[in-house]
Parts: C-alpha cells; structure tokens; sequence
C-alpha cells in the first residue's frame, strides 16, 4: 500500500525502520486519538508521519490531531499524507476546545529560532508557559496522557566538575539576559506537567532533548550543524563564532520519536528524562572537524573567530554531557550514528515533501 506512496524516500525509509524494530510501542495507540502539538516542526511532523504510516502499514486506527498555525504550511509538509490527519489551525496561547476525546498529548510546539527569543522574550514565554498550561487544561478535561518536549536548555550552566549530567543536575540561568526566557521558561514548563500530575491526577512526563536531527530536518535549519552541512558540501569554510569548546549533545530524530513512545508506555508519571545519545557528545570544534571529514572529506577549513557580539545570540558556554541512563533503564536503545545522522539530514534535503529530486540552480 505504502510502495506507490510519494513522499520524502529518505524520510519514508527512516520511519518504517523505526515502526519495524519497535512495533510493540505502538499497541498502546492503537483505536486511540493522539494530539501533537507544533506538528509542522521537525519532531512534530515526524512523529505524524510515523503514525499517519502506522496506520497504512498495519490498520493502527490511530486518529491523528495536528495542533498547527498554518494550513498552507501543513500542506507543503505534509504533501500526500495530508488528508491522513485532521488540523486544528490554534494560538496555543489561547485556551482551547476540542469537541472529541484524546488519549494522548504530545506537546511539542515552541519557540526555537534564538534572534525571535531575543526580538521576543515576552511573547517566548507567553508561547511556552501559556501555551503548556492551555495544553494541560485540554489533558485534564480529556483525561489524556501528555508529554511535554523539553530541552537541554533547561540545565542552564551546569557544575563543570561534572563528568555527565543527570536529570536533577540543574544548573544556573542569568535571569538578567533576555535569552533566558526560553531555558527559563522551558523550566516553568516541566513544573508545571509535574503540578498537574500531583495536583490533578494527569499522567504527565517530561522529556529533555538534546540537539536533534536526522531525516526530515528542513533545508532552511538554523542550527549550527546544519549550516555547517550546507558550507561543507560547498568546500566552505566552517566558521565558529565563539570559542569552540561547549559541548553539543546530539540525538537522531528517529531515536527521540522511539523514546516519546516508550516514556508512554514505560516511564513514571510525573518524572523528568534525558533524551540524548551519549555517544555523540563532542566539542563545537571537534562536530565541525567532523562535519568537515564527513561532507567535504577535510576540504572546509575550521575557523575559530570566538565573536563575543555574536556569541550573545546563543546559550552560554557549557561542559555539559548529557546521560541518558534513567531512559535506558525502561527500555530505551538510540540508534543513530553522527555520521548516519549527518547523512540521513543531507540526503533528505534533495527531496521535496513528495519526493520528487530537487535540482539546484
């Protein structure tokens, strides 16, 4: 059924990996109603694929809410697996109805992009903190399960005399820096999930990712290892604006969308998790030495110009190395490799949401 279906082969291979070595995560969606929030980000959008495949593959029954702000947006993503969902075209910082019942919640959606954090601190935090909270109230009227998306940013600055991070090893957030209203509010977020299952009853969890790509991630990715890629495949240098030694944390989409799934059906209600592949903590330097080797086989040059104005824009510097133990001990096993990710990301952008081969000019 799935052989004639034109979207994204890349993305379309990545996935049914994914349903075929984990398909007793999904018993528990079957027949079910799942609501995902920011379902045209990376994250959201493919886990609504993989159901929307699910489905296909294996009669899953499994309905499909997309929480989004644009239809034509949903379109252009979604391409020929777009009349597999039903949208609700919502501003998560406005309360909201849903006139049918949902098992689950996914609550993805958030404010990534650093320069609208810093244009917009006020309306970050309206989009995370209300928004969560809006999301929470729908859990408790439906009485759905809900996952709140977190970020590594949560930790702050962490203790460098820590070799790695566990998920009570919180650090230190300048409250006096504009950025921080989104680590800040990503915080007030996970406590608010933790409020609702003590207060309420809500089977709710929190999950902190690292940085996350693989198949899927958008040709226009802002993120430092994607603008690296495009420079690499160029033969352009690799220029790091700061000092180069913070350490990145990585993880395949894939791996994050099997880990939501198995916090749902294995984790503790009301518990926090790391979501990160230990083995692909490095440097800025060290990832771009290796993005170099990898797509331009050492032709970019790395370039350490360490500009403090620049540097203002992102988080601090941290040592941080995430650990991802709690998660492995309910059954969690990441997949990807750097170079697999990198590749899996590059590959993907020469193919539109149908599938069709994008040519350059």
């Amino acid at each position: 059924m799935t052989n004639n279906l034109q979207i994204n082969p890349i993305l379309k291979q990545d996935i049914f990996e994914l349903i075929s070595k984990n398909k007793d995560l999904f018993f528990d969606f079957q027949g079910r109603t799942v609501l995902i929030s920011g379902a045209t980000g990376l994250v959201g959008s493919y886990l609504s694929r993989t159901f929307a495949l699910y489905n296909l593959c294996f009669k899953g029954n499994i309905k499909i809410l997309c929480l989004i702000r644009d239809y034509e947006k949903a379109k252009t993503i979604f391409g020929p697996l777009y009349n597999s969902f039903s949208f609700i075209q919502h501003d998560i910082r406005d309360s909201i109805q849903v006139n049918q019942s949902i098992d689950y919640i996914f609550h993805t959606a958030s404010v990534t992009a650093s320069n609208n954090i810093i244009r917009f601190p006020v309306e970050t935090l309206d989009t995370l903190c209300l928004g969560t909270k809006n999301l929470l109230e729908l859990a408790k009227q439906k009485h759905a399960k809900f996952l709140y998306f977190s970020s590594m940013e949560a930790y702050g600055i962490t203790d460098p005399s820590l070799k790695t991070i566990h998920e009570n090893d919180l650090g230190y957030v300048n409250l006096h820096n504009i950025r921080s209203a989104y680590p800040e509010g990503k915080r007030v977020c996970e406590l608010l999930t933790s409020a609702y299952a003590k207060e309420y009853g809500i089977q709710t969890y929190n999950v902190r990712l690292a940085q996350t790509f693989g198949a899927g991630t958008a040709f226009d990715e802002a993120r430092i290892f994607a603008d690296f890629a495009h420079k690499a495949l160029k033969g352009e240098p690799l220029i790091i604006q700061s000092t180069g030694q913070t350490v990145g944390n990585y993880v395949d989409t894939r791996d994050v969308v099997s880990g939501a799934l198995k916090i749902f059906s294995k984790g503790f209600i009301g518990e926090t998790y790391n979501l990160a592949n230990e083995e692909l903590s490095m440097t800025i330097y060290d990832m771009s030495k290796l993005v170099s080797r990898i797509l331009s086989g050492g032709k970019s040059r790395v370039i350490i110009m360490n500009d403090a104005n620049f540097s203002k824009k992102f988080p601090p510097d941290t040592t941080m190395r995430l650990d991802s133990t709690k998660l492995r001990k309910i059954g969690w096993v990441p997949t990807g490799s750097f170079e697999n990710m990198l590749k899996k990301m590059v590959s993907s952008w020469q193919f539109n949401s149908i599938g069709q081969e994008i040519h350059e000019n």
